[in-house]
């Protein structure tokens, strides 16, 4: 299912990735997946490649790093990594700048925002209220929060169902092609941003509506050339 996005005075919601769209994710990600590998007497995965696989299940990211892992074994790394990241991941992933004053003038415009995310709920949960943004978001949906993950359309469709938003009314703000073929199947907008992991020909191959290049330009996009109650 695909639509047009919404013009700006149909548009009520705001679904925001999370890694590399709000935080700047790779090194904390990055600590994480050393320690989990080191403690199996792995060596690092390459920079590069890891790079190009955030926004993935955790799942899929230790098959595609260690290619003769089976099922039980991908989810054994995934669950080490769960455990590890609260404390060797989230105090090395910081906010972009500019992301918190964006976020605060999109609720002040009167948009409900969700957090849609491939981590873990409580994981996600715990990082945007570290980053002092919990407040901002009325739902959060995690990696767990649905059967399937990104990019299927679930993950999106679940938090409008909890905002009480149609898809036509709703964008979807993310950096990777996940986030933008998630966008595109629910029926949403879809913005890429470039200052995360994705780049801009993948983006606008996947279905991206528009691209973002800074902050401010995705302010545009969302608000206009003026902000204010809506």
């Amino acid at each position: 299912m695909t639509s047009s996005p919404p013009t700006a005075p149909s548009l009520r919601a705001i679904l925001f990735d999370l890694d590399g769209t709000l935080v700047d994710s790779l090194q904390g990600i990055a600590a994480t997946v050393d320690a989990v590998l080191e403690q199996r007497s792995l060596p690092p995965p390459d920079r590069t490649q890891l790079r190009s696989l955030v926004g993935a299940p955790l799942e899929s990211i230790f098959g595609t790093l260690i290619s003769d892992l089976d099922t039980v074994g991908r989810a054994a790394l995934a669950d080490a990594y769960r455990t590890l990241y609260w404390t060797t991941g989230v105090p090395h992933t910081p906010l972009f700048p500019g992301i918190p004053a964006l976020l605060a003038e999109c609720v002040r415009a009167g948009f409900l925002l969700a957090l849609v995310t491939t981590k873990r709920e409580d994981i996600a949960t715990h990082l945007v209220d570290a980053r002092g943004l919990n407040t901002h978001f009325s739902a959060v949906i995690g990696g767990d929060s649905t059967p399937h993950h990104k990019p299927h359309p679930e993950p999106a469709l679940y938090a409008l169902r909890r905002l009480g938003v149609e898809p036509a009314h709703a964008t979807m703000v993310g950096d990777t092609t996940f986030d933008m073929e998630m966008a595109r199947s629910a029926g949403c907008r879809a913005i890429g941003v470039t200052w995360g992991y994705g780049t801009p020909e993948s983006l606008r191959a996947s279905g991206a509506h528009d691209l973002a290049h800074d902050v401010g330009h995705l302010r545009t996009l969302l608000l206009g050339d003026s902000s204010g109650s809506r």
